[in-house]
């Protein structure tokens, strides 16, 4: 073995183990070598292995250059098999074989991160496909290099669609780590049980628990992912577990198709997720269907509910109540709580007069008793739940502030409006309407609602009439699963739903028709219910119904809601904006205190259509922290690529495989072949060269194949005829060879300017991760008694420490993927005497 050690540099090709494989680094210690491999043969391509030498025997490779006599059906097959391995620079490798449809826009966020991109917002509309674009982002990481640790974190009832989809359609094994799962680990690796999970799926709220952001400080993502990006924006819990993990991130991929909801301030925390010193704004695909070329499938109307004179007095004793709590002096008291009361009751109202009723008998229990209302509910979480995944808990603290100055005129008046509401409760109109429109509609519909209890009130008025199933917050994800099952299974025709079904969601195959019972205050919320059946695959119109209550506050919601979606469309688009953006504090302070905004001069975008904003080609106006790159071109040839390697492998895999293998043992494969087309024809030879580009760590950056073509004097021709084929002159291999080594020469000359750029952000990067790393993410708290909390802080700083180092090591391993160098001389692999095929000259 010493005397073969020299030999093993990167990019070495080598034989172990019966297979060939390409040299990726050599580690010398002493009296033996660890030689870390990748597959270079058919067999074992993608594979990677670290070999002790001497003990495992790895010898230089020898390539017999033995030509041999093909047919012309073995030499197309062998042209097969060979374009079926060729390889860009760009390709997509994890890609071709993935279950998916090639739609060209999908793909341009994987070409962005392999092109240096750190940092990726995707947002298109809801329905596009952003699921499958995270998926092609992991297939090709994955594909690329030799471990892969990735984090997928999503509203916990996305979970387990997000395991399906990656082992359905990618093939890459995934595992939700929920407090049972993570226990496992830990009993298995106490050390480190998330860097035992090449795909890990998690939940916001569980990662967001000290405990268990602490177990994380370790680990260095290769890849974040973060589905539904919008809900940690700003939520305090989340936003901090989330920009943490994003911190010690290689690359991060954030999806949301409301990624503005007219809050310029969060959107600007969105965009600063995972943000390090040095890195520049975030690289952002926004792209509709109008902009896809996709044809408009929504249509929304208002339905206005005329109530009865019992809801009406029940609206006027609430408004009259609310804008007095609203503008009553504070005399020192916090009535920011008492406010956010009235909030809540203004839309508990919208929900009907049972659910208000609820809320007015629950605020005169515990008026005045704010830290009983606290104690009286569970405040800590009992394993893994999305608490913030849906508005359908309203806060009894909230409900307990008080907001009159006199505390017994405000029983009085709380005594008279739950009066008012169970008087009006024996009539709900808009009950009535739902229940009417759905027996006029005769075809499964999704109805959500902002709270819990109106979804059970909900569930009793209509359950005798429709086969039904509710979706909450409350339930775990399995009983979510089944519920959403039953409905897409056509076990159940009616799904009650709060926002909980809002996320994620495919139910296009099942429903078409959305119903609002009222409406949320945030246009996201109203994009996101509507986007679970309006998405790619939903071969009906959709239509979107919003049950408005006439002559209430609603008619005033709505009005606001379009101006909000009018200043996020603006906003995304880069054209002119207002100086301040819609809150709901501001929708707050026109409803209670008369406050004039102004009136939107469009038409409402509540569901309505398609939102117009910032279509494929839209890169005019930039945002401050958003940059743009139009891969539309780039991302279409790629889909060509990918499509004719498709209709290359549909011939079974095995005759591919086969082919290969023999093309690698003995090549080149001689030929002759007659073309039908054209006149006349001058014979000519046609070669096909094979090359490997490496990087300075050895491993493939490109496997171009090379075609040589030209002219060949007659009377050669002739002899060639009449001698066997496969016996090639010297002179024309010389000829063809030094052709392909120009050509070959040419493309690495191309890639040494093209790839240095691109992989300057990474190592920036990851020059910025080694530098955060002794920042824990989570604060150590010293015991009284015992020192367990500074030994486990001492034994943290030590993996941080190693952490540091493998950064920097990382940091000069990018670097040198920037030396690119032939793995070795073009090698010939089918050759062919072409007669009849090309003109003269």
């Amino acid at each position: 073995m010493s005397q073969e050690s020299h030999t093993l540099a990167a990019g070495a090709l080598v034989e172990a183990r019966g297979s060939r494989w390409r040299v990726v680094e050599v580690i010398d210690h002493g009296t033996c070598q660890a030689c870390r491999l990748v597959g270079a043969s058919p067999s074992n391509l993608g594979v990677s292995r670290t070999l002790l030498a001497p003990f495992d025997r790895v010898r230089p490779a020898t390539r017999p250059s033995r030509p041999r006599l093909a047919g012309r059906r073995r030499w197309v097959l062998g042209l097969r098999a060979l374009l079926s391995l060729g390889s860009e620079a760009d390709d997509l490798a994890g890609v071709a074989r993935a279950g998916i449809d090639l739609l060209a826009y999908q793909l341009e966020p994987a070409l962005a991160c392999a092109r240096g991109a750190t940092r990726v917002l995707v947002a298109d509309e809801v329905g596009l496909g952003k699921t499958i674009q995270a998926g092609v982002v992991l297939a090709d990481l994955h594909a690329r290099f030799d471990s892969l640790h990735a984090l997928v974190l999503c509203p916990a009832g996305l979970a387990f669609q997000w395991r399906r989809e990656l082992d359905r359609r990618f093939g890459l094994p995934a595992e939700i780590v929920d407090l049972p799962a993570l226990r496992r680990l830990a009993a298995v690796s106490p050390a480190g049980p998330w860097e035992r999970l090449p795909v890990a799926i998690a939940s916001f709220d569980f990662v967001k628990q000290p405990e268990v952001l602490a177990g994380m400080d370790g680990v260095r993502w290769d890849l974040l992912v973060v589905d539904e990006a919008h809900l940690c924006a700003v939520a305090p819990g989340r936003s901090a577990a989330v920009r943490a993990l994003g911190s010690r991130a290689r690359r991060v991929v954030l999806l949301t198709a409301t990624p503005h909801s007219g809050d310029a301030a969060a959107f600007d925390a969105l965009c600063d997720i995972g943000r390090l010193a040095g890195d520049g704004p975030i690289e952002m695909f926004r792209r509709t269907r109008a902009g896809l070329g996709l044809a408009a499938t929504r249509r929304a109307r208002v339905l206005h509910v005329g109530l009865s004179g019992a809801e009406q007095r029940m609206h006027a004793l609430l408004e009259r109540y609310a804008s007095r709590v609203w503008s009553a002096p504070s005399d020192g008291r916090p009535h920011g709580d008492a406010r956010l009361a009235m909030v809540v009751l203004r839309k508990r109202a919208a929900s009907g007069p049972w659910p208000l009723l609820v809320s007015l008998s629950r605020r005169l229990h515990w008026l005045g008793r704010p830290d009983a209302a606290s104690a009286a509910q569970l405040s800590l979480p009992l394993g893994d739940t999305d608490a913030a995944e849906s508005a359908d808990d309203e806060s009894w603290r909230v409900l307990a502030a008080p907001g009159l100055p006199d505390p017994g005129a405000e029983r009085r008046a709380l005594e008279r409006l739950i009066e008012s509401a169970r008087a009006a409760a024996a009539g709900d109109s808009k009950c009535r309407a739902l229940a009417r429109l759905l027996r006029r509609a005769r075809e499964p519909a999704i109805v959500f609602t902002e709270y819990r209890d109106t979804l059970e009130h909900l569930a009793r008025a209509l359950g005798r009439q429709r086969r039904l199933a509710v979706v909450h917050g409350g339930l775990d994800p399995a009983a979510r699963a089944d519920a959403v099952d039953a409905f897409t299974g056509g076990g159940v025709d009616l799904l009650l739903a709060t926002d909980a079904a809002a996320h994620g969601l495919n139910l296009q195959a099942r429903c078409r028709l959305v119903v609002h019972l009222e409406l949320p205050w945030n246009p996201v919320r109203l994009e996101q219910r509507v986007g679970r059946v309006d998405r790619i695959g939903q071969r009906r119109t959709v239509h979107a119904v919003h049950l408005v209550a006439g002559g209430t506050g609603e008619e005033q919601v709505l009005a606001r809601l379009a101006l909000r979606a009018r200043r996020a469309r603006e906003a995304l688009a880069g054209g002119p904006q207002p100086a301040a953006c819609l809150s709901e504090i501001e929708m707050a302070e026109s409803l209670f205190a008369g406050a004039m905004l102004p009136t939107p001069s469009t038409q409402p975008d509540t569901g309505h259509g398609p939102t117009p904003v910032a279509g494929v080609a839209d890169a005019a106006a930039p945002l401050p922290h958003v940059s743009r790159a139009d891969l539309s071109a780039d991302a279409a040839r790629q889909t060509a690529r990918l499509e004719t390697f498709r209709r290359l492998a549909r011939r079974p895999d095995q005759a591919l495989a086969s082919a290969l293998a023999e093309l690698d043992r003995v090549a080149p494969w001689c030929a002759r072949l007659r073309l039908r087309a054209g006149t006349a024809r001058c014979p000519a030879v046609l070669a096909l060269f094979r090359a490997e580009i490496v990087d300075g760590r050895g491993s493939l950056v490109e496997r171009p194949l090379v075609a040589v073509r030209g002219p060949w004097p007659a009377e050669a021709a002739e002899a060639w005829r009449a001698a066997r084929p496969h016996r090639l002159p010297g002179w024309l291999m010389a000829a063809l060879r030094a052709g392909a080594t120009r050509a070959v020469e040419t493309r690495l000359d191309e890639l040494r300017a093209v790839l240095p750029p691109r992989v300057a952000p990474l190592r920036a990067r990851e020059s910025a991760l080694a530098t955060l790393a002794d920042r824990p993410m989570a604060a150590i708290q010293p015991g009284l008694f015992d020192r367990r909390a500074l030994r486990q802080a001492a034994r943290q700083r030590q993996v941080e420490s190693a952490l540091a180092e493998a950064g920097r090591a990382q940091a000069d391993a990018l670097a040198a993927c920037s030396n690119l160098a032939l793995a070795g001389p073009p090698r010939a692999m089918l050759v062919a005497l072409v007669e009849g095929g090309w003109p003269e000259g």
